[in-house]
């Protein structure tokens, strides 16, 4: 084999090795930051519809009390059962 052959394929081995452990650690970094946004996002997520449901348990607990007040019956014709 040639010595130049024989440089230049070492030289691309190189190459090669490095670009892929550059490729395989900058792939699992990016995706471990997209994981740790996605949780943060999911998590901001739950914090609202929490805050939404107990505005919606506000709302409905009005609605109950006006509802008992102006029509007293209300309850035994339109109670599911809860």
């Amino acid at each position: 084999m040639n010595p130049f052959t024989c440089l230049l394929a070492i030289i691309g081995v190189i190459a090669l090795a490095t670009t892929v452990r550059f490729w395989i650690r900058h792939h699992y970094r990016a995706r471990e930051r997209f994981d740790d946004r996605s949780a943060e996002r999911e998590g901001t997520a739950v914090t609202d519809l929490a805050a939404l449901a107990g505005r919606l348990d506000k709302r409905l607990q009005t609605l109950e009390t006006i509802l008992d007040r102006d029509v007293p019956d209300w309850r035994k014709h339109h109670d599911l059962g809860s």
